[in-house]
């Protein structure tokens, strides 16, 4: 198969349960492949000065739950102390694990005002913001490109929310270390556009899939278990797959809490995500 239906780690992160319960869920579930997000309640993903030792023991840790890792979450990308250092380190580590792709995504257009609301930030401060997203991804692309990690940018607001401005991205980082991650849930949620036609802008330039579902318009706080929304996740896989994706199809979101629970339903997620690339392939083949 072209595709690697994977599974994240983030439900039961967001649950606070450990690494290996995680592990242990998504390889129940039917799952061969995982991604793991930088947090678990036991701690980071990879300690601060981890050796090759360390890493090692984190890979045999994966793979006794038969499971391999080529995708993973870094997460958002900003002019900050520290972060330029943390994500040379995240690059290094997951060269060394042989994971290839990397998700991260921008800075958040929005602040709280004093009654609490989420208003826009002053342009002035945005403009800010941006650039310093632009300055250390490209410090850092360079080293990915050596490592041959990629880093892909999530649509979530700000730098490239949706298709046309993450190709716009793409096109002024210009580095074969730099893809789309790209979110069907967050296209429609953030910016309530049908993600099977907006996926169009980015079907030749998307590397992994985040599957996830949204249910309502835009801003309605309902995702839910890929299949039980309202999105054609099989349309927009195939416009990915005739653009020439063969990548990470992800489970990310369930909405669900207690182990057993989000086991359940991250079963049903890979039920579904089977019988849609499965479908796909069936397609691609028959031309």
């Amino acid at each position: 198969m072209r595709f690697q239906i994977t599974c994240s780690t983030i439900p039961y992160s967001r649950d606070q349960l450990p690494l290996a319960r995680a592990l242990a869920g998504v390889s129940a579930a039917g799952y061969r492949f995982v991604s793991v997000t930088r947090e678990h309640p036991d701690g980071p993903l990879f300690k601060p000065g981890a050796t090759h030792s360390d890493l090692e023991e984190l890979r045999d840790t994966i793979s006794s739950y038969g499971l391999q890792c080529r995708h993973a979450y870094f997460g958002q990308v900003v002019e900050s102390p520290g972060l330029i250092e943390a994500l040379e380190a995240y690059i290094e580590a997951c060269s060394y694990l042989g994971i290839k792709q990397i998700c991260v995504w921008g800075p958040w257009p929005f602040e709280a005002s004093a009654d609490s609301r989420q208003v826009p930030q002053v342009s002035d401060a945005w403009e800010k913001e941006v650039e310093g997203f632009f300055s250390v991804v490209r410090r850092v692309l360079p080293e990915a490109e050596n490592a041959g990690v990629e880093l892909g940018l999530k649509p979530h607001r700000g730098v490239g929310r949706a298709g046309e401005s993450l190709r716009e991205t793409h096109q002024k980082l210009g580095s074969p270390a730099f893809g789309i991650c790209y979110d069907a849930g967050n296209v429609h949620f953030y910016e309530g556009l049908d993600p099977a036609i907006d996926v169009e802008h980015v079907a030749d330039i998307t590397t992994s899939f985040i599957a996830k579902e949204h249910v309502g318009g835009q801003g309605n706080p309902v995702f839910g278990t890929p299949g039980d929304g309202d999105l054609n996740l099989e349309s927009i896989l195939m416009s990915l797959a005739k653009g020439g994706f063969e990548g990470p199809v992800v489970n990310e979101r369930v909405d669900v809490l207690g182990a057993d629970n989000i086991d359940y339903q991250n079963r049903r997620a890979f039920a579904h995500l089977e019988a849609i690339c499965d479908a796909v392939e069936r397609r691609m083949d028959e031309g």
